[in-house]
């Protein structure tokens, strides 16, 4: 596993008034995706972390497998509003914009994950 997301600081760019308490459990999807379940002063929440997505349709669906529930996204509080600006592009400029980008603007976290070129993206028990 890699080194762990900054939680706080990431919970803080989707709920500012959130509070983390904890680890509860981490799987590797891939050598660039990871979920991690965490627990909040409100209840379980679910840092998805990818170095590109083209949907967040697969988003919602691969967290809802894997934890066995229905999930929604948390919507970024400032959300990223052009793609060519997002921070983890500094390091990876492979990528090209998805045709999804409008979507996943309003839910993408662009700093404080495990390695500076992963997205973050928080969704929450329906």
């Amino acid at each position: 596993m890699n080194a762990l997301p900054d939680f706080q600081k990431i919970l803080a760019k989707f709920e500012p008034d959130g509070t983390f308490r904890d680890l509860l459990w981490e799987r590797s999807l891939s050598p660039d995706e990871f979920i991690y379940a965490i627990a909040t002063d409100d209840g379980p929440r679910y840092v998805f972390e990818t170095d590109y997505v083209g949907s967040v349709d697969w988003i919602e669906r691969t967290v809802s497998e894997e934890t066995g529930e229905t999930v929604r996204f948390v919507p970024a509080q400032a959300p990223v509003a052009e793609f060519e600006q997002m921070k983890t592009l500094r390091w990876v400029r492979v990528y090209k914009k998805p045709e999804a980008w409008e979507a996943i603007s309003r839910v993408v976290n662009d700093e404080h994950g495990s390695h500076p070129y992963y997205l973050t993206f928080l969704l929450r028990p329906d």
